[in-house]
């Protein structure tokens, strides 16, 4: 019976390649937790692992929920020594360490492309945001001591008062950026016939209310949309209600690759990676763009605004120091972006370094590093090499999706709807120092 199951579970596998020497790492668990999303490729691995454990006899049933620790790994080893498996991976594939391997993917999802680098970019950059596109979060009075007026804290603090709505990987806003109505409208023009119908099922009694925001004017402060949102939020039910909402909806498939899509655009992180590769590959300095350079931009583009003439000068320095020894490699190029092109919000320094950490740590060494980045690697962990990305491979000129049509809507609120939300809500105040 076994040997039944082994055969109708890998049948397909037959028909695709045989294993060869090329059996690139796509993903690893070493150092860090790879947290790739319930949507993304290991999710989908994890999937297909199942019916292959099953068959092979192992008692392991995987979550395919993305996420990339020992569990998984612990799967891929005994995976891989179960003979239907192990005779179509080389006798030295990282797989049998439990690695996610080129050769493991093609036994497992035939006839499936593997992850490109912008995918597995994608992935590292989802890990270090510790979100999904289920999780969207409320930015109103955020910072503590909370805003309750009911319990004598009548003052509402918050160090962002014009984000609103955080939402995925990316940390979409509806505030001042709109990203979230961008990815709505978008995902609501993709399907006309369909698209709609999905809308109100995810957000169920709150779905007009949804649709009520991409009407809503933000081109000030205390802006009709601000005010709706800020009524929304006021009361819990219609507050939690939304998330869920947002919880339900973040899993449709077609979200995550519309929400992704937006994002590649030049209206959006698009054109600040387009900002990297034009100074990057400019006559000035003539720098090759590794699979580690790319997955850096893309990084670096969701955190923070991307400045080609800081990039530039820079640069500059860098060359100015190296002389006839240029270029440096691409890890020591990255070091000195990372070190001195630096977040405007302080806030946001030591994470970022942190983050910067795991796209050039590894290829400088542990003994290179200075204190502050010795004090920051924690954040750095894994690294883009767990990603199977390297300095070796060089990227293809990049091109951003056109820019998207998002003009600013001229709705104002009604006199019930502005009556909802407080005064104190639309005039924060930053955190008290500690």
């Amino acid at each position: 019976m076994k040997s039944r199951l082994l055969a109708l579970a890998f049948a397909v596998a037959a028909f695709a390649p045989s294993a060869s020497a090329e059996d690139a790492v796509l993903y690893q668990y070493r150092a860090g937790m790879i947290r790739d999303g319930a949507s993304g490729a290991v999710a989908q691995l994890q999937a297909a692992m199942n019916p292959a454990l099953a068959a092979c006899g192992i008692d392991k049933v995987l979550q395919p929920d993305g996420a990339f620790g020992p569990g998984t790994r612990s799967a891929i080893t005994q995976l891989s020594a179960c003979e239907a498996v192990s005779a179509r991976l080389e006798p030295d594939s990282p797989a049998r360490s439990g690695a996610i391997t080129a050769a493991l993917w093609q036994v497992l999802l035939p006839g499936t492309p593997l992850p490109d680098v912008d995918t597995r970019a994608a992935a590292l950059k989802l890990t270090f945001e510790a979100t999904d596109y289920d999780r969207m979060e409320w930015n109103y009075c955020q910072s503590s001591p909370r805003y309750n007026p009911e319990e004598g804290q009548p003052v509402c603090y918050s160090n962002d008062r014009a984000s609103y709505i955080t939402w995925g990987p990316n940390g979409a806003t509806a505030g001042h950026g709109r990203e979230v109505q961008a990815i709505l409208n978008a995902f609501l023009a993709a399907k006309p016939e369909t698209s709609g119908a999905e809308l109100d099922a995810a957000f169920g009694s709150e779905a007009p209310a949804v649709r009520r925001m991409l009407e809503l004017n933000d081109a000030n402060a205390d802006s009709p949309l601000e005010i709706y949102l800020c009524g929304v939020w006021m009361d819990p039910a219609r507050r939690a209600a939304w998330k869920v909402g947002f919880k339900t909806f973040g899993t449709i498939p077609a979200v995550g690759e519309i929400y992704r899509d937006v994002y590649q655009s030049q209206s959006f992180d698009g054109g600040k990676i387009a900002t990297f590769y034009k100074v990057w590959t400019s006559p000035e300095f003539a720098l090759p763009v590794t699979e580690i350079d790319h997955a850096f931009f893309v990084d670096r583009s969701t955190q923070m605004s991307i400045s080609g003439p800081a990039l530039t000068s820079a640069l500059r320095t860098l060359k100015a120091e190296r002389g006839e020894a240029w270029p440096p490699s691409p890890a020591d190029v990255r070091r000195h972006i990372a070190l001195n092109v630096r977040a405007s919000n302080k806030a946001v320094v030591a994470d970022r370094l942190g983050r910067d950490l795991a796209f050039y740590a590894a290829q400088i060494g542990a003994d290179a590093l200075t204190d502050e980045e010795r004090s920051a690697e924690k954040r750095g962990r894994p690294n883009a090499d767990d990603l199977g990305l390297s300095d070796a491979r060089v990227m293809p000129a990049f091109s951003p999706t056109p820019t998207l049509p998002h003009p600013m809507p001229a709705g104002t609120v009604t006199p019930d709807e502005a009556a909802m939300c407080p005064v104190a809500v639309l005039a924060p105040q930053l955190p008290p120092k500690k």
